[in-house]
């Protein structure tokens, strides 16, 4: 049976001092892990290409070689290096400029760390997004943005609750709404 992913937005993104970029990459913590490794086995193999004792350990080195190669095997599969594109076109749609993207988080309003929230949601791509109020903190142009992509490129299930209509009627195939507590079809 296959497993579904499900992320919840968080109504803003907590005040860090990571640049805007890093907060919405740092969503896919595999490949955050996996960069980290990548680093850390190439600095180790350096060090050894550097010092006669650790370059003598052979065994180690295959090792090392061997795993790398998995690393960057992985890596590619995650597609990586298309990851900061994705991730800068996402935040552009949602109304952050290219110098924006380069702020810490906390320099923004809740309304923006909102739109960070969901621009890591739609950057992780989970079989099941549910959005809560997705437009509440948006401005037209953004709207219209999320509107696109959510009924145009989002390749999963989206779980919406909105009191805004029109942007319902654009993105849902189906709505259920509350009267008189029960739902209705």
């Amino acid at each position: 049976s296959e497993s579904w992913d499900v992320f919840l937005v968080e109504q803003e993104a907590h005040a860090t001092d990571n640049k805007v970029i890093d907060e919405v990459l740092s969503a896919d913590a595999t490949t955050v892990k996996l960069l980290k490794e990548e680093d850390d086995i190439m600095k180790e193999l350096d060090e050894a290409a550097d010092d006669e004792a650790k370059a003598a350990d052979t065994e180690n080195i295959m090792k090392l070689q061997d795993r790398l190669e998995e690393v960057i095997k992985d890596l590619s599969a995650r597609e990586a290096d298309k990851q900061e594109a994705k991730v800068r076109k996402i935040l552009a749609g949602l109304g952050f400029t290219p110098e924006d993207q380069e702020k810490p988080v906390r320099h923004f309003s809740g309304g923006w760390r909102m739109r960070v929230s969901l621009a890591r949601a739609l950057f992780m791509q989970p079989k099941l997004l549910m959005l809560d109020e997705p437009t509440n903190h948006l401005d037209p142009d953004a709207v219209l943005w999320l509107d696109h992509y959510l009924a145009e490129e989002y390749p999963f299930t989206v779980l919406v609750v909105s009191h805004d209509a029109d942007f319902l009627d654009s993105v849902c195939t189906d709505i259920i709404s509350v009267e008189n507590k029960k739902l209705m079809q």
